[in-house]
Formats: structure tokens, sequence, C-alpha cells
């Protein structure tokens, strides 16, 4: 999916939308995380919405990088990854770094992880990723977002 062809024929079967921020302060990037938030609110029934935190970097070594919220981490980054490999997709936001670590005054390699990330799921299997750059375009949150969240909600019934 580019951030051009998304329309109402190509969503994808999504029930379930994961973002992941760096940060649930409202002042942070001046306010498009709460944006965001505040548009998984458009979703419409049956899709669950769920928001982690991930912070900045994530150890790839050593004692950090066995914590529980590492794995958690790190087994989400592999699966995009891998949702990435399969659909020809390059995933934006997610580096290798080796940086000098100031506590134990040795390198350590960690994974940047972006600002803001988006993962769309129809039941266990993952269907989409952003931020991602898909057949040279750049496909952000918001443009998975505006794929998955219908043109409007629907009317409740009376």
């Amino acid at each position: 999916m580019s951030a051009s062809t998304a329309s109402s024929t190509d969503r994808p079967a999504v029930t379930a939308v994961h973002l992941f921020v760096r940060s649930l302060s409202p002042d942070v990037d001046g306010g498009r995380v709460e944006e965001i938030v505040a548009r998984l609110d458009d979703l419409a029934e049956p899709i669950d919405a769920t928001v982690h935190v991930w912070g900045n970097a994530v150890g790839l070594e050593g004692p950090l990088a066995k914590t529980p919220s590492a794995r958690f981490v790190l087994e989400e980054v592999a699966d995009f990854r891998d949702w990435a490999d399969r659909n020809g997709a390059e995933l934006v936001g997610f580096e290798t770094r080796e940086a000098n670590c100031a506590f134990t005054d040795r390198n350590c390699r960690m994974l940047c992880l972006p600002t803001v990330a988006l993962a769309a799921t129809h039941g266990d299997d993952l269907v989409a990723v952003a931020p991602v750059r898909l057949d040279g375009d750049l496909v952000t949150v918001d443009d998975l977002l505006s794929a998955v969240i219908p043109a409007r909600k629907p009317l409740p019934a009376r």
C-alpha cells in the first residue's frame, strides 16, 4: 500500500492497531502523538487499539536486552522487519547504532526507534506497518491510519 493508493478498496483487513510511541507527554513533538492517539477514537468497531511506550532505543546485548520489556520491543521490531521483507518495504526510523555506554565505559549496540510507529493486524497476522518506504513512497503513520479508518464512523443503530 503506498500513500497515494490508500483507498477504500485496498484497505488492509484490520482487526487491531498497535501504536508505539516514545512518550505519552502531551508536549512532546508539538502534540503530534496526542493527535494520533485522538485519531484512534475514530476507529470503527471491531478494531481494537493499543498504545505502547517504547522509549528512544533498546539495547541489543547485555542484561537490559534480556528484560521482558526489551524482548517485547525486539520481537515486535523483528516481526516488522519480517513483514517489510515479505512486502518489499523498508522500515524507516529503525537504526542500529553503536555508542559508548556512560555507565560501563564500553561500546554497546542499540536499536534506535522512531518517535511513533503503527502496526495493523488481522487476528495474529501483521498486515501493515508504518513508517516504511514502499515502492519509493514514504508511508507514514498518518497514511496507515487513514487507510484503516473508514471515511466516516458508522451511525449508531437505532
